[in-house]
């Protein structure tokens, strides 16, 4: 596990930096007039690539067992709604229909969003692969039903596949264990969905499953997903029947913040040109000056000519802090707001602490209007 976590560590950098490019160009570009089909597509971009990010956090957490941001009250019918809606068309092109049965008095629960489409999208994928492994040509059918029960809101996704092995059913769980055939799983998504719903206090139990019109595909996989109600918990309407209302983005719509109060002079230290292109994008957007260097080095020879408002560095350049304080020190960056970006928890542990006077960390890839209070408010 621990050669694992420095594996994952290597490659949440090497995918967030083609993620921040994704996520934060898509943000730009929400931000313009557009039409109806454009800005859905964009919504769309946006929110898998920031769910892809999550993702990457997912990984990390199965190897370091973190705990679950569990801060934000979470619909799980939309939850649901929006990922079978994103898997609807693929579903139906190989003959298997969806079935919802959503109860539209379901509580909210605490959970961070992402890691809950996560399990909803590893689950209906399951159950998608063993339809079409037993009974390829004539389809199949997936059930996903949400209740209350007691203290609990209940998932329950169940197909009408071949369902699992007895022998195998203590198993399932292991990371990297798989019924699969070589090279077509890899054996963590049961693993993966196990340890977030852990981490969120429920709990997920494979259940015998004799419902089905698939006689021959077998009594299939029944899955049943517990989540505590958060105390004092209010129940929530969705819609007016048993469909809830699905929406694209998983957080609130971003509004398009005020012209800044002022211009300033930005310093951009980034070796990856994707990244400079998207900030320097997003700060000339706000009527920002923008210079870039790739490295400490000639960001001090910047910063011994001129004078900046605001500094953003990779954190990966900072190296344990001292180039950071060097370039802090410099005539023209004395009195900047520094805004370190880092990639991963691998990243941010080397820094050194305390972090010079008026810097501060934020994650890539970045939210834009985050960045934006960073350096304006």
């Amino acid at each position: 596990m621990a050669c694992l976590g420095t594996t994952l560590a290597g490659v949440a950098h090497e995918l967030n930096n083609p993620l921040t490019a994704i996520l934060g160009f898509a943000q730009l570009l929400l931000r313009r007039s557009l039409d109806e089909e454009s800005r859905v597509a964009l919504e769309t971009i946006d929110h898998e690539a920031a769910r892809a990010g999550k993702i990457v956090h997912d990984l990390l957490s199965l190897a370091r067992k973190n705990d679950a941001e569990r801060q934000a009250s979470v619909c799980l019918n939309d939850v649901v709604a929006y990922i079978t809606r994103t898997r609807r068309y693929a579903l139906e092109t190989r003959g298997i229909s969806c079935s919802l049965e959503l109860d539209s008095e379901v509580p909210m629960i605490l959970g961070d969003r992402a890691q809950l489409e996560q399990v909803v999208l590893n689950l209906l994928n399951n159950a998608e692969q063993a339809i079409r492994s037993a009974c390829e040509e004539e389809g199949g059918r997936i059930w996903i039903r949400t209740h209350a029960e007691h203290r609990d809101v209940v998932l329950e996704i169940q197909d009408d596949g071949p369902g699992i092995p007895e022998h195998a059913r203590e198993r399932i769980w292991d990371p990297f264990w798989t019924t699969k055939t070589s090279g077509a799983g890899t054996g963590l998504g049961l693993a993966v969905v196990h340890g977030i719903v852990a981490e969120h206090g429920g709990t997920i139990e494979l259940v015998d499953s004799r419902d089905g019109d698939c006689s021959s595909c077998g009594s299939g996989a029944h899955f049943l997903v517990r989540f505590p109600r958060p105390m004092g918990d209010v129940s929530v309407r969705v819609g007016n029947g048993a469909r809830p209302h699905a929406t694209v983005r998983s957080a609130a719509p971003r509004l398009v913040a005020a012209p800044a109060r002022r211009a300033l002079d930005v310093l951009v230290v980034q070796p990856e040109a994707n990244d400079v292109g998207f900030l320097t994008s997003f700060l000339e957007s706000r009527g920002h000056a923008t210079l870039a260097a790739p490295d400490i080095d000639r960001a001090k020879c910047l910063a011994e000519r001129m004078t900046f408002d605001a500094v953003v560095c990779e954190a990966s350049l900072a190296q344990g802090g001292e180039p950071l304080q060097q370039l802090r020190d410099c005539p023209g960056a004395a009195s900047a707001r520094f805004v370190i970006a880092a990639g991963g928890p691998e990243t941010t542990a080397r820094l050194r602490l305390p972090l010079p006077a008026g810097a501060t960390v934020v994650m890539r890839p970045y939210d834009l209007e985050e960045l934006r209070l960073l350096l304006e408010d």
